[in-house]
Parts: C-alpha cells; sequence; structure tokens
C-alpha cells in the first residue's frame, strides 16, 4: 500500500491541493512507520528535508478531533 492511501481523507484532500507529487524520503518513511504502530517516534534528518510533514501528515491522520484533550504534542527547536 502507498503511503498516500494510509493517510486519511482530509489530509490526501490537502496534498492533492498543493499539487504535490511525491512525498520526500523522510516522509515517507515516517508515513509507513507511524500508521503502521501506536509507538513513539523521534524524527532526525537535515534541514528543509521535510520532518515537520513527515510527523503531522501521519500524525493527523490518526487523531480522532472529537475526543476531548490533548492529542498530539510536536517538540522542535
Amino acid at each position: 500500500m502507498s503511503e498516500f492511501a494510509l493517510l486519511s481523507e482530509p489530509i490526501r484532500r490537502y496534498i492533492n491541493d498543493k499539487r504535490w507529487e511525491s512525498f520526500r524520503p523522510i516522509q515517507s518513511a515516517a508515513i509507513k512507520r507511524i500508521m503502521s504502530t501506536e509507538d513513539n517516534y523521534i524524527l532526525v534528518s537535515r534541514t528543509a528535508s521535510g520532518k515537520t510533514e513527515a510527523a503531522f501528515l501521519p500524525i493527523l491522520s490518526k487523531v480522532n478531533f472529537k475526543e476531548p484533550g490533548v492529542q498530539v504534542l510536536y517538540i522542535s527547536p
């Protein structure tokens, strides 16, 4: 299954609207890993490699925004 297909419909629409042609390597790896488990991860990659999207695309696909409370914690320098 492609990384794109693993993401939620709203996220796939966003990607299509932005006309992204492909994912960067860190994004592909993170989407596959994050969507397949409940484990926590630290993403490490060079500057401007797509880390923010690599974290948020799959995380936002997994979050149920109808549940109360904090759902996502993202720490960035």
